[in-house]
């Protein structure tokens, strides 16, 4: 009997030893646990302290766009001389052309347009009438063609360029005080264009009605671009002032793509337009290598 009591007594501290180290486990277990849980939320508190310091030295918390980021605004004043003609206006050296602020800069196009235009006026093709630019860039060629001009109206798709062309408006009638040209721009799309044709003509376009000449140089860079720009000629021709000169689409460009080129060229032919490829030797007297490729159309919509 004593020998099966103590045996009993023996197993039943076993079991008391058994169960005391399941609950110290336990009671480990849930500390390491625990200390985990505080560990983990005490990381993640730190990495959210992190954050709103960098975003606050950074100003993460704002949208960066990228024209803040490729934006250059140090303009130098040009001056062109054409025959007895000088324009002086703001522009870029040059540009990151990855950005669509290329209208910041002076293309080689814009020399083949200014020549032709002081060569053509000598049968009044600019005198008294009302002209549009478009994709008209730093304006060069809108404020030439304000000398000549009774009405000059500036268009580009980009409200940094067209901060640029109004900046350039007011210079030149600072410094052609003489000039009676009334001078006006306005943002425009083209791909908006094609967007509402065939729809009813938008009043907040009234400024295209009664042009006579249309203007434009080095704005062929896409055949996505060329759709587009034929499609807002056609929609300027529709609402022209109409004569037997007029209206008349004077494009000049320097050749740079084959598949732009193309596009053009079957884009003009499909259209009911009287196309005239001007020689440039008939109002340049040497053409430059940088202007060898460059190309001028006169284009009239069929009477």
């Amino acid at each position: 009997v004593h020998g099966g009591f103590q045996r009993i007594f023996f197993s039943s501290i076993s079991s008391i030893d058994t169960f005391f180290c399941f609950l110290s486990s336990a009671s480990i277990r849930l500390t390491m646990n625990q200390t985990n849980a505080e560990d983990k939320r005490k990381a993640r508190e730190e990495k959210k302290k992190q954050k709103e310091a960098l975003d606050s030295a950074f100003h993460l918390e704002d949208t960066v766009e990228l024209e803040d980021f490729f934006l250059n605004t140090n303009y130098v004043v040009v001056t062109y001389n054409v025959s007895d003609r000088v324009v002086k206006a703001y522009s870029l050296k040059d540009t990151i052309t990855d950005y669509d602020l290329t209208g910041q800069v002076v293309w080689p196009g814009t020399d083949i347009l200014l020549n032709y235009m002081v060569h053509a006026n000598q049968s009044s093709l600019l005198s008294g009438r009302k002209c549009i630019e478009l994709g008209a860039g730093a304006g060069i060629v809108g404020l030439l063609a304000a000398q000549y001009c009774k009405e000059m109206v500036f268009t580009d798709h980009n409200d940094i360029v067209l901060d640029l062309i109004n900046q350039n408006i007011q210079y030149n009638q600072e410094i052609n005080a003489t000039t009676q040209c009334s001078c006006s721009s306005y943002k425009l799309d083209w791909h908006d264009v094609k967007k509402v044709v065939g729809s009813s003509f938008p009043s907040s376009w009234s400024w295209m009605k009664g042009c006579e000449v249309l203007l434009g140089s080095d704005i062929i860079y896409s055949v996505d671009a060329v759709m587009a720009l034929i499609a807002t000629v056609n929609l300027m021709f529709s609402v022209a002032s109409t004569s037997s000169s007029y209206p008349v689409f004077i494009l000049s460009y320097v050749s740079r793509w084959r598949n732009v080129d193309e596009a053009l060229c079957e884009g003009l032919q499909n259209q009911p337009w009287s196309v005239t490829d001007v020689p440039l030797t008939d109002f340049l007297d040497t053409v430059s290598d940088r202007l060898k490729h460059g190309r001028l159309y006169v284009i009239r919509p069929n009477q």
